[in-house]
């Protein structure tokens, strides 16, 4: 977690909610790392592959109620929980390596056929949220969206961006120079070698 006076900039990573493992990131997080009120952007920078749905619904609904522009940089993959997290921005990039994942609710059940069918209408309650998320963010027909979350596999990036799911890939500012394009003059002065293999 980074802040400015206007600006908070915070890390999703790992696992969404209260973890087995770990603590997970939960709203309560979400809350701490945009601190003030005055904050007016909040930058997210997204690699988690989900957790818990439950979680990512009030931390997706906190950002869209927020006063501040939410901008998410999708890096490494996103999918289940975290795409609905990604949802709540804004603004939405996504890194040419990173990968994308929606799939429909899931839960664990046990008991009578009673209890299984509770379970089932309230996995449909969950996907109808998510499907309304989906689409609201892309623009998308709900069967389309649909399909895609019955098949639970992964998109990439530009498959992403052609969905609706983010705006744009992320540009790339870095460029690799070969051995010829670069001028090693003052490199190796600094080294005190002569030559480029030395």
């Amino acid at each position: 977690i980074q802040n400015s006076a206007d600006t908070a900039k915070i890390l999703i990573s790992g696992e969404i909610g209260e973890g087995w493992f770990d603590e997970g990131f939960t709203l309560e997080k979400l809350k701490a790392g945009i601190g003030s009120d005055d904050v007016t952007n909040i930058e997210l920078e997204i690699n988690s592959l989900g957790g818990d749905l439950i979680e990512a619904l009030a931390i997706y609904d906190s950002l869209k109620t927020s006063n501040a522009r939410v901008k998410a940089k999708i890096i490494g993959s996103s999918a289940s929980a975290a795409t609905v997290i990604a949802m709540g921005a804004d603004e939405i990039e996504i890194s040419e390596n990173s990968n994308f994942r929606i799939h429909r609710a899931s839960t664990v059940a046990m008991g009578n056929v009673d209890a299984m069918d509770e379970a089932a209408q309230e996995l449909a309650m969950w996907d109808e949220k998510l499907l309304n998320i989906y689409q609201k963010r892309t623009g998308k027909r709900k069967s389309q969206i649909s399909d895609l979350m019955k098949q639970d596999k992964w998109i990439s990036s530009s498959e992403a961006v052609t969905w609706g799911f983010a705006d744009r890939k992320i540009k790339e500012v870095k460029t690799i120079l070969n051995h010829s394009e670069m001028d090693t003059t003052e490199l190796k002065k600094l080294l005190k070698v002569e030559t480029d293999d030395q």
